[in-house]
Formats: C-alpha cells, structure tokens, sequence
C-alpha cells in the first residue's frame, strides 16, 4: 500500500460494489423474470461458431498469464517491468502482509455477493423498499449524477445548434453561391448551344448573312447613306 491507506480503501469498497452488482446481474439474467416473454420464449444458446472462439481465447488468456507471470518474482513480466521501477524505493511486502491484503480482498468479494444474494434472492431487505428510503440519493447514482443529461443539454445542444448555424452557411452561402454561378454559366452555355447545331446549311447561311450585312454597310458607306 505503500502508506496510501486512502486509496486501498476506496479499493476494498469498489471490490464490495463490483461484487453486488455482478451478483445482481447473474442472478437477475439466469434465475430472475424476464422483462419481455416474448424475446424470452425465443431465446437460444450460441452456436457454436461464437462459443468456441470465446473458449480458446479464455484458455490462450489463462495459460498465457501463467506463462509471462510465473514465477511472481522472476517471470518474464517481473524481468520486463523491473527497470521502470528501479530506483523508485519499492520494497516486496512481508508474507503476512500480502496474506492479509489477500484475505480482506477476498472478504469484500464475499461480502458483495452476499449482500446481492440477500437482497435479490432473499429481498431482504427489499430494492424497492431501499430505493424508496434512499430518495433523491437513490435517483442521483440512477442517473449516473445527471452527467449524461447535462452533457445532452448543454454541450450537445450547443454543438448541434453551431453546426446547424455552419451547415445553413455552407447550403445557402457557400453552396449558394457556386450553385448560382453554375446555373448562370449553364444558362449562357444553353443560349451559345443553339447556335451550334452541327449543321453545314446552318453555318453557311450565317456566313452569308454577315457577309451580306458587310456589304450593305459599305455600300451604305459608299453611296453616302451612312456617314461616318
């Protein structure tokens, strides 16, 4: 512990919690009522191609922990990891110190599955009656201390109407604009097309035209009907 009597206790209480709701979540999936009978009615085991793979990664993480931990004193993760603590003022605690941390371990272990078992097995004392005792303090760790709720109103609210302001901007402004230059230069590529049919009488018939255009006007010129 290393003097941190604060910190291993905060341990021992989450090990005493860990083990309640663990047991309250065995017991409630396996032995408790289901909440929809239908899903219930149709539920089935695995098959068999998600149960073997959980199977050998359970006996790969078994016998490879065994493996790079074994010995505790001279295994491969105690060789690994010795530099990083050198030089830190560690010490190996006495075996009756490890003995004991073990067994109070293992005491808060039980101690939570017991109080999951008598509570969710024996409803004594009941949940519902505790939940009604505990009141607001009870509706304060069901809503996970209303972080959720304040994250949804406040940062997601804020985010979702910037990006709403960004995402009108982008539509109107800036797609807005490219949109409106295209659609001009469509319209002007449309007018330009009709000029281009692709037929020869078409293209002569012009010619003929702006040459007759350039005749009348220096004719004009030429007889005094336009003057400069």
């Amino acid at each position: 512990m290393n003097g941190q009597l604060a910190l291993w206790a905060v341990g021992i209480v989450t090990a005493v919690l860990t083990a309640f709701y663990v047991t309250r979540a065995m017991w409630m999936t396996f032995y408790g009522e289901p909440r929809d009978h239908h899903l219930y009615d149709h539920a089935h085991e695995s098959p068999a191609v998600m149960t073997l793979p959980l199977i050998a990664l359970a006996v790969g993480t078994a016998v490879l922990g065994i493996l790079v931990g074994f010995p505790p004193e001279q295994g491969f993760i105690d060789t690994f990891l010795g530099p990083v603590f050198e030089g830190e003022g560690g010490h190996v605690p006495e075996v009756a110190t490890l003995v004991t941390l073990a067994v109070v371990s293992v005491a808060a272990g039980l101690l939570g599955i017991l109080a999951g078992l008598s509570m969710y097995v024996r409803h004594r004392p009941d949940p519902a009656a505790v939940s009604r005792a505990t009141g607001p303090f009870y509706r304060l760790l069901v809503n996970k201390y209303f972080v959720d709720e304040l994250y949804d109103r406040r940062i997601v609210d804020a985010f979702r109407a910037a990006f709403g302001a960004m995402w009108a901007f982008d539509i109107h402004v800036i797609d807005g604009l490219a949109n409106r230059i295209g659609w001009v230069a469509a319209l002007g590529g449309g007018a330009l097309r009709r000029a281009q049919t692709g037929i020869v009488g078409n293209y002569a018939l012009t010619i003929v035209a702006g040459l007759l255009v350039i005749l009348v006007a220096y004719g004009g010129y030429a007889v005094g009907i336009f003057s400069r």
